[in-house]
């Protein structure tokens, strides 16, 4: 009972942040863009190995809400065992005080991974988030930018039952602060580069610190298909059991853009 109490708190807070009046119909068209990535290698011989990857980053924009959908997968095995299994998805609604300047959040998270230590982890934050930084650029259709969030927010954690320490805690519930910034700069009409962080800290019961980082080169290669070489580092400073704190994945994947 418990448990479902601490999931309907984490789908319920990031919206707290955006008690709003809905603004008057606007008789804009909602604009969809976005992409979706395809990565697979397999190998066979001396070496059994086979790995995929795939992802969904979709945004959904209107004059007053842009809507964020993202989801990414990697699965790998090598020689008959699993070495790899993570699925991470994201939802974020903005509502916008100032264009693209200034705006409301509201953010929920769902990760699973088989080699964390936990069976799955829930976050969601609310908060603040604006531009402060950008820059036209007479080769591309898109602006530098930097975007940079904070907020407060909560964070569930199950643990795997071989992964309990002597506390005999099988789960953890956090009050949390979460920061991020999101970089963008176009190289040229056709390629991009993009650095995105995050950071989440409790602010209740044990002390953690929870990162991830993408950094990634963006090249299109013919009409809406591109080619993606990134670079991701997920951190957590107290993971359970004695797990390594840091995991980093190398990833080149086929685009196709919206």
């Amino acid at each position: 009972m418990k448990s479902n109490a601490f999931i309907g708190v984490i789908l319920v807070l990031p919206y707290a942040g955006l008690v709003i009046a809905q603004p008057a119909p606007s008789n804009d068209i909602p604009k969809w863009s976005g992409n979706l990535s395809l990565g697979y290698l397999s190998t066979s011989g001396n070496t059994e190995k086979t790995t995929a990857t795939g992802g969904l980053d979709l945004t959904r924009q209107d004059p007053t809400w842009r809507d964020h959908f993202k989801l990414n997968a990697i699965y790998s095995r090598d020689s008959g065992k699993t070495t790899a299994s993570r699925y991470q998805g994201s939802y974020q609604r903005d509502f916008k005080i100032s264009g693209e300047s200034r705006y409301l959040f509201g953010r929920t998270t769902a990760l699973k991974d088989q080699f964390s230590g936990y069976n799955y982890v829930l976050t969601a934050s609310a908060g603040y988030g604006f531009r402060a930084w950008h820059k036209a650029l007479n080769y591309s259709k898109q602006d530098a930018h930097l975007d940079l969030e904070v907020g407060p927010g909560y964070r569930y954690a199950r643990i795997k039952p071989e992964d309990v320490d002597s506390s005999g805690d099988s789960h953890e519930s956090n009050a949390t602060a979460r920061t991020a910034a999101k970089f963008l700069f176009p190289l040229s009409a056709t390629a991009k580069f993009t650095q995105n962080l995050e950071a989440t800290f409790t602010l209740s019961g044990q002390h953690n610190i929870e990162g991830q980082s993408e950094t990634a080169l963006v090249a299109n290669v013919m009409d809406s298909l591109a080619l993606k070489l990134s670079y991701s580092v997920y951190y957590v400073e107290n993971p359970p059991d004695a797990k390594k704190p840091t995991d980093t994945q190398t990833e080149i994947s086929l685009l196709y853009q919206i």
